[in-house]
């Protein structure tokens, strides 16, 4: 009931991210959960975190947290917003908590599974 290639597209998004702001020793996470027909893929890192100014409108276009230079991380800023944008068309939502012990995890929920 969901589009793979997209879906895909949403994890390679999540798992740059994370490589690009955890430390570079650091290991990614993912775990994934199916409940009630929902599957919730969470990416976890180990990176500073989301700084308090970028939290709010995280998830917009051109937002770039850590970085007034969106070179310096090596993108500009789309990758969240095209994560958003994919999930909710196939019905499913988005989003990000401070991970117990110092990082992110970033999460996304799709319907139909199971």
């Amino acid at each position: 009931m969901v589009d793979p290639r997209r879906t895909v597209q949403v994890l390679v998004n999540l798992l740059a991210n994370a490589s690009k702001y955890g430390p570079a020793d650091a290991e990614i996470t993912i775990q994934a959960n199916i409940q009630d027909g929902w599957v919730r893929v969470d990416v976890s890192d180990r990176g500073s975190g989301v700084p308090e100014e970028y939290r709010e409108n995280l998830y917009q276009r051109f937002i770039v947290p850590g970085s007034t230079n969106a070179e310096l991380k090596g993108g500009i800023g789309l990758g969240l917003s095209v994560v958003k944008a994919v999930v909710e068309a196939q019905g499913g939502q988005t989003g990000w908590c401070d991970r117990q012990g110092g990082g992110s995890t970033f999460w996304f929920t799709l319907p139909g599974i199971g």
